[in-house]
């Protein structure tokens, strides 16, 4: 089995990385915890491309995220992912716009 990003950089190589990257998750912007701390377990690296298809383990092709981003994206395509995102995202504000205007509408 291949080793995770965090077991092939250093603890001080992955907290560059943190602080490279904002400390946010590339995917939600959860402010994310400092790698090599109890908290910082949930705070991972993923790649890009996909090992499974062809990607590296080249820092360039890491992003930082966290567990729940991460385990959700799993073996995906970063932009499909990003666009699968994209469409829930819509989903919702329109959702939400529908509730307003029923909760507005019931106020008049």
């Amino acid at each position: 089995m291949s080793k995770t990003p965090s077991q092939l950089y250093s603890v001080e190589e992955r907290v560059q990385m943190w602080e490279d990257r904002l400390k946010l998750c590339h995917f939600c912007d959860r402010k994310l915890a400092k790698p090599g701390t109890s908290s910082g377990k949930k705070t991972t690296f993923d790649h890009i491309v996909p090992r499974a298809k062809g990607g590296s383990d080249d820092v360039d092709n890491l992003i930082l995220c966290c567990a729940r981003c991460n385990s959700e994206k799993g073996k995906k395509d970063y932009i499909h992912f990003l666009m699968d995102r994209r469409k829930q995202a819509v989903t919702q504000v329109n959702r939400l716009n529908q509730l307003i205007v029923a909760f507005y509408s019931k106020q008049v």
